[in-house]
């Protein structure tokens, strides 16, 4: 009867906690998706894009060009690829054509400097950087209006991106 009674004390204490940790992560959820895209005062300054390139996504125009749509003030788009006969330049020039007056580059550089062909594919394009502000895509992702808005400002967080060391 004593063991019951424990059993079943263990277990109601086990539900209660099991229900308290996911009212946590519903409050951490709803705190992360519905927090505003800025802060109010908050800083937008220049950041540059930089998005690493080998071969064509079957979405890679409507990827790019929603990148090229942002509601930012100042920003930069540097693409790279390692190859000049790479199919997806013919993408990014129609991105150039289409927002002629976004800040878009394009890097064709076969520099290496190691194993890995995408690190070596960014430090070609950081060259291209004009701000000191950074930030990395791969080109499979689509962004919405808002994504530098968002993201830009928390990197003047102290604790978030990296410091000069």
């Amino acid at each position: 009867m004593a063991i019951s009674v424990i059993l079943k004390n263990v277990l109601l204490i086990a539900t209660v906690a099991g229900f308290v940790y996911y009212l946590l992560c519903l409050v951490a959820a709803s705190s992360f998706f519905f927090q505003p895209a800025a802060k109010p005062g908050a800083a937008f300054p220049p950041v540059s894009v930089l998005v690493p390139l080998c071969g064509e996504d079957a979405e890679a125009y409507d990827n790019f060009s929603s990148l090229c749509s942002q509601e930012y003030p100042d920003y930069q788009i540097v693409f790279g690829v390692r190859d000049s006969l790479d199919p997806v330049i013919k993408v990014i020039r129609q991105l150039e054509h289409d927002f002629p007056g976004r800040d878009i580059q394009l890097v064709i550089s076969d520099a290496t400097i190691g194993e890995n062909p995408k690190v070596s594919n960014l430090q070609n394009i950081l060259a291209r950087a004009k701000h000191e502000y950074l930030v990395i895509v791969d080109s499979d992702i689509r962004v919405g209006k808002d994504y530098l808005s968002a993201v830009v400002p928390c990197l003047e967080d102290q604790r978030i991106g990296l410091d000069d060391y």
